[in-house]
């Protein structure tokens, strides 16, 4: 009896066993039935998508498919939506602040690859483009689609976030990393080009021995022969430009406080010329009625050399060297959004940035890091590279206040009461 017992049990246990199984396999098959059903619907959307989106392309010019067929792999599936809606708008409308020339030489490469849009550059001193923006923000207008200007605090903290139009650019990821964490921070603010801050000097006065290296250099050689220097510095002058007191106050980070208030006290007892701008600083010491500058754009100083290369030369000062970022926004209230994202998008493209430095005749540089050094020797990478630190002007976001302070201190030293 107890063998029978036993042996029934066993067969009872291996049927449970088999029954398991059994269970198990059909929940496996009929997850998978469902899983290859999902697929399927899924399958046939992304077909029925193609083939939707096949049709639309296939009514579009030729131009239009061309660049929706020569696209980067890594632009996303859907930007032939943008490039549709681009060639629907047919136009954009651009304010910037850069030279027109460098705009205008942009024009003619972008059309190129979209002729489809009409660009319209209407050229504004950057201390207009703001006031202007935010005026027909207000009365509900559209003055423009894309504003390209050397960004301010003013406009950081009026102008954004709200109406600055949230974009992010397939292109982003391709700068330096300090950018791509500002465009994942402020999604919408892009720089497009760079411009490096220069000491330069009249070859023809200043003897070689007497060119400094650097700014620290600067105030020991003004302290070994004063009179040599007397009157004959030229700087922005901090108290009436905005422009100005950035890029000095990008230096005093990058010197830190002690070093760089102690320079400037030395050049103050020069008693430096002033200049609100970099254009009458380049050409008084072209002329030789300035000696020395230490601060003024590599675009200037490429402009006047254009005019007499003899005369002046710039150099990169080790320890001081800044930037100036040129930033580009499009606006919230864009009447012609698509066209607007085409041309940023094509602005900070290989192709783009290589127009824009031929443009600016390579006084602009790149900050992508894909773009090898050696091609642009001014480019983000390349002086990095050689120089070490640098500091940006456009990034430093400091108070209103604080930015009133600092002109202050700064002015007092240069011209004293």
């Amino acid at each position: 009896m107890e063998t029978i017992l036993k042996g029934t049990l066993a067969v009872a246990i291996v049927a449970l066993i088999l029954s398991a199984g059994t269970m198990t396999y059909l929940t496996t098959f009929i997850t998978a039935q469902e899983t290859m059903r999902t697929d399927l619907k899924k399958l046939s959307a992304d077909v029925s998508g193609l083939m939707d989106r096949a049709k639309v392309l296939a009514a579009l010019p030729l131009e239009v498919r061309r660049a929706v067929e020569n696209l980067p792999t890594y632009y996303p599936d859907d930007y032939w939506k943008t490039l549709k809606g681009s060639y629907e708008e047919g136009r954009v409308i651009i304010v910037y602040s850069a030279a027109p020339e460098q705009l205008e030489g942009m024009r003619p490469e972008f059309n190129k690859k979209f002729p489809w849009i009409k660009v319209d550059l209407v050229s504004m001193r950057a201390s207009d483009i703001l006031p202007r923006f935010l005026t027909d923000i207000q009365a509900g207008q559209s003055t423009a689609d894309v504003f390209m200007h050397g960004i301010d605090l003013i406009w950081m903290e009026q102008a954004y976030p709200k109406y600055v139009m949230k974009y992010s650019s397939p292109e982003g990821a391709s700068y330096a990393d300090f950018l791509v964490q500002q465009q994942k921070k402020d999604v919408g603010i892009y720089t497009w080009a760079g411009n490096w801050g220069c000491m330069a000097y009249n070859k023809e006065k200043v003897p070689r021995d007497m060119v400094p290296n650097s700014l620290s250099d600067l105030a020991v050689k003004i302290k070994k022969d004063p009179a040599f220097w007397k009157g004959k510095i030229v700087m922005y002058d901090v108290g009436l430009s905005i422009y100005g007191a950035n890029w000095m106050m990008a230096i005093n980070r990058l010197l830190g406080d002690q070093e760089f208030w102690s320079i400037m006290e030395t050049i103050g007892s020069t008693k430096p010329a002033l200049e609100t701008t970099g254009t009458p600083m380049a050409e008084k010491t072209l002329a030789g009625e300035y000696l020395f500058s230490p601060m003024v754009g590599e675009s200037t100083w490429r402009t006047a050399l254009a005019k007499a290369p003899a005369a002046i030369e710039y150099l990169y000062a080790p320890g001081g060297i800044v930037a100036s970022s040129q930033l580009m926004q499009l606006a919230a209230n864009a009447k012609y959004p698509n066209a607007a994202k085409v041309w940023l998008d094509w602005c900070l493209s290989k192709e783009g940035q290589d127009a824009i430095i031929s443009a600016s005749g390579g006084s602009w540089f790149t900050y992508r890091t894909d773009i090898p050094a050696e091609k642009y020797s001014n480019s983000w990478k390349a002086i990095n590279d050689k120089y070490g630190k640098t500091a940006q002007v456009a990034y430093w976001l400091g108070t209103l206040q604080e930015q009133t302070a600092f002109r202050e201190r700064w002015m007092k030293l240069m011209r004293p009461s």
